[in-house]
């Protein structure tokens, strides 16, 4: 009898152990969903200011292409770093 409440008692920590595991795999995957979101944002970002850069440098309002320029190559070397941890 001890045994089978020794055994028991065993079923019921590693249940509580998956379910925890469980919960905390789930947290992973939401968070690489919401990452993976946030690089595709960053990307559509990144193609914007370079439209915008390329649109100033045309018009001759090197301040505005400069801002922008920088933006999009802040956005770029965030999505490499992002694709290097992806391969």
């Amino acid at each position: 009898m001890k045994e089978t409440q020794t055994t028991i008692e065993k079923l019921k920590e590693m249940r509580e152990e998956m379910v925890l595991k469980a919960i905390s795999l789930k947290q992973i995957i939401s968070q690489l969903e919401i990452a993976n979101e946030m690089a595709e944002s960053l990307e559509k970002c990144r193609a914007q200011f370079a439209f915008y850069t390329a649109n100033h440098l045309s018009a001759g309002k090197a301040d505005r292409e400069k801002t922008n320029s920088e933006f999009a190559e802040l956005c770029l070397s965030v999505l490499i770093k992002w694709e290097k941890i992806n391969d």
